[in-house]
């Protein structure tokens, strides 16, 4: 059984694709090596070219109608668990592609049903927040002559798509420190014992748990004696949720505390 991040390792590549489609970034433990691997590939490609336009390398939409860099910058915009071990390795392939001239023109193409919606829009729309990683990829986009300011065709500049996201200073502040606290219980409670035991899957190359709380609620019987620590979890993330309903555009990390904490209160 694999996780959901080991899986991505793991897809197989169509060995007739002719496009940057066909590059999995996953399957790279180094930055290194996936900018050399980029590189043949980039040149096995393109030699077939009979000019030096390699727009159809990289100017190719997949079924659901995003370029290759909108798909990929998902991956670094959102919170959810299955992504987490996914966007190191996503942050080296805009750092690879950074290096190609193509780059530019790639990351300023629309979707196909909104041609001015750009890579930029589609990082910011999708953000659930702003750590490191996004913004080390925020600056990379901005610096590569896509502005905040212009708007895609439904009017929505990427600034209006960052503003939405926004906490203030002060709840931010708090949030941060709510999560730092209920993260470190929620170690305390993966290492308990029960947890150790089969019916409760790891990924075979991580050691990760595959889906955590799918598996809480089939074992919930065997955890009333961590009802204490359980509660101490469910009121920091109530707390985070509380924060998070004051502003309209929270609905994904609200949706996710939410579900957190009633997988939680099935225990108790």
């Amino acid at each position: 059984m694999y996780c959901s991040s080991c899986q991505q390792k793991f897809i197989q590549i169509d060995e007739k694709v002719d496009n940057i489609w066909g590059f999995n970034p996953y399957t790279f433990k180094t930055y290194r090596c996936m900018k050399n691997s980029f590189r043949e590939y980039y040149k096995n490609i393109t030699k077939t070219f009979t000019s030096d336009n390699d727009s159809t390398f990289y100017s190719v939409y997949n079924d659901q109608g995003y370029t290759y860099t909108q798909w990929y910058s998902y991956v670094i915009s959102k919170n959810n668990y299955k992504y987490r071990e996914l966007k190191r390795q996503t942050l080296w392939l805009f750092q690879v592609l950074y290096d190609y001239k193509f780059f530019k023109k790639l990351i300023a193409l629309g979707k196909r049903d909104d041609p001015l919606h750009t890579t930029l829009h589609h990082f910011l729309k999708y953000l659930d927040n702003i750590s490191l990683c996004q913004n080390c990829m925020l600056k990379l986009l901005t610096e590569n002559d896509l502005n905040l300011d212009t708007e895609d065709s439904e009017g929505i500049s990427g600034n209006d798509y960052l503003m939405r996201k926004m906490l203030s200073d002060e709840d931010l502040k708090t949030t941060r420190e709510i999560t730092r606290q209920y993260k470190t219980e929620e170690e305390t409670l993966y290492s308990h014992h029960i947890f150790k035991d089969d019916s409760f899957i790891k990924c075979e190359i991580c050691n990760k748990f595959v889906d955590i709380y799918k598996d809480i609620i089939k074992n919930k019987s065997k955890m009333l004696d961590l009802s204490d620590l359980i509660k101490r979890i469910i009121k920091k993330r109530q707390d985070c949720i509380d924060i998070y309903k004051k502003y309209d555009n929270c609905n994904n990390s609200t949706d996710r505390h939410i579900y957190a904490v009633n997988v939680y209160k099935s225990v108790i």
